[in-house]
């Protein structure tokens, strides 16, 4: 059984009341294989203070005169502690009372895993509200939304040796810097899909806003991390950061793809499908099967980026949009838990977030778009040595899916990545996908709203 260190930080803006309600919830994980690593940094409330004395003996308490900032006393967190595991929480909010237990039993089942993330749901005015189901682990959503923060559990040893809390700059991301860091260094990471932890929401809280105004740090916190991403490519001059086309609510940044020279992009007719002769393993290949569609420079310039940040990301899709009225006629599709497939953009405004805004931005699915997908060169090489269906777009979106399950590569879809159609016929539109084979290696669910 792992020992598990929980880390938390308290300062002199800290609720002792809240904190209080986290240390009971704390106590109520009765578990043996726990320790707290506690630090006070800088002054602190004399009631908090006091309380601090009376922890139990497994929370390990220190205390420091100055303040170290939230990345500075979670790495001094890091560096006290003995837990094979590390699951740090935040002094105002709550965990659930199987928390533990939970990641014991994913750790057991998982020994490969150094990295796991589960659900949440808010806490306000002491009422449980909107859990947010989280996706299954998806490394291109994380790469444009920092989308994982409560409640986290990884490997101690794993994390000192990516430095993890290293990156003072990332004070108000350092959930999404160490994310991507377990990321980068192709770590096992898993979504347990339970809720584990309550988010309380307050007024003094860092993440809220009575203004509802971008949060200056927080803005430059995020560009710091993508910065790093970017720096951590071979042709770091390729890339930029701007802000997010789409506003999910709040101001947000994202990597865009520079121009590159030359495209090295081609078309594919059914006729291409028949035979793998003249493609370029090194290329990219578009798939459109409406005649009066077109994608832009700029789609084309996402799906590069996409391709470039994910190398598992095999095909790139996105959705048909009307031009005349911006509805999605056609879209990426999803398959269920209860194996029923779905097209949760379908029929909406190419504006319209979906749940938990995460429509708007690019993330993994099970199904291409129908109507068009792009596909590397030493991918499409692969798919042409199956038994591909070209005679119906629906069969061969199935087919496309199903190579992809099979060889363990994924599919990515992106607002940004839209097919612009100004003659879309209606009667002929069908999303009769069927259900993928999936096995116990491939359980992977990438819309859990269904």
């Amino acid at each position: 059984m792992p020992l598990f260190t929980i880390i938390v930080t308290v300062y002199q803006h800290t609720s002792t009341n809240f904190f209080k309600e986290l240390v009971a919830s704390i106590v109520r994980l009765k578990s043996n294989s726990l320790e707290v690593v506690l630090l006070a940094h800088g002054p602190i409330p004399v009631d908090l203070s006091g309380l601090l004395l009376e922890l139990p003996k497994y929370f390990r308490v220190f205390r420091e005169s100055v303040n170290f900032g939230i990345v500075g006393g979670m790495k001094y967190c890091l560096g006290k502690a003995k837990g094979d595991f590390i699951i740090p929480v935040d002094a105002d909010d709550l965990l659930a009372r199987n928390a533990l237990t939970v990641f014991e039993k994913e750790i057991s089942s998982n020994p490969d895993t150094v990295y796991f993330y589960s659900d949440e749901d808010f806490l306000i005015d002491g009422s449980r509200k909107s859990p947010y189901r989280r996706p299954d682990w998806d490394p291109v959503l994380s790469l444009d939304s920092s989308y994982i923060w409560h409640l986290t559990c990884f490997s101690r040893t794993k994390a000192i040796e990516l430095g993890i809390y290293s990156d003072l700059n990332s004070e108000y991301c350092h959930d999404w810097d160490t994310l991507q860091r377990f990321d980068l260094s192709r770590c096992k990471i898993k979504h347990v899909p339970k809720v584990l932890y309550h988010w309380r929401q307050h007024s003094a809280s860092n993440t809220n806003n009575e203004k509802n105004q971008p949060n200056i740090n927080s803005l430059n916190s995020q560009k710091n991390v993508l910065s790093q991403r970017i720096l951590k490519t071979s042709h770091p001059d390729l890339y930029g950061i701007s802000e997010f086309p789409f506003f999910r609510g709040a101001v947000e940044y994202y990597i865009h793809r520079k121009a590159p020279a030359p495209m090295k992009f081609h078309m594919l007719e059914r006729e291409d499908l028949e035979s793998s002769s003249g493609v370029s393993e090194s290329d990219y290949y578009s798939f459109i099967d409406q005649p009066q569609a077109s994608l832009s420079h700029s789609s084309l310039l996402e799906a590069l980026k996409i391709f470039d940040f994910v190398s598992d990301v095999a095909i790139v899709t996105g959705p048909t949009v009307d031009k005349r009225t911006n509805l999605i006629l056609s879209a990426a599709g999803v398959q269920a838990k209860s194996g029923k497939v779905i097209v949760p953009m379908l029929n909406k405004s190419s504006s319209d977030p979906g749940p938990f805004a995460i429509g708007l931005k690019p993330h993994c699915v099970d199904f291409p778009n129908p109507d068009f997908w792009i596909v590397r060169g030493s991918f499409l090489n692969t798919m042409l040595g199956e038994n591909l269906t070209p005679n119906c777009r629906i069969s061969l979106a199935n087919c496309v899916a199903q190579i992809c399950l099979r060889y363990g590569r994924l599919i990515a879809t992106s607002p940004l990545v839209s097919l612009i159609s100004s003659g879309y016929d209606l009667k002929k539109r069908n999303h009769a996908l069927k259900p993928l084979v999936k096995n116990k290696n491939n359980l992977y669910y990438h819309y859990p709203y269904s």
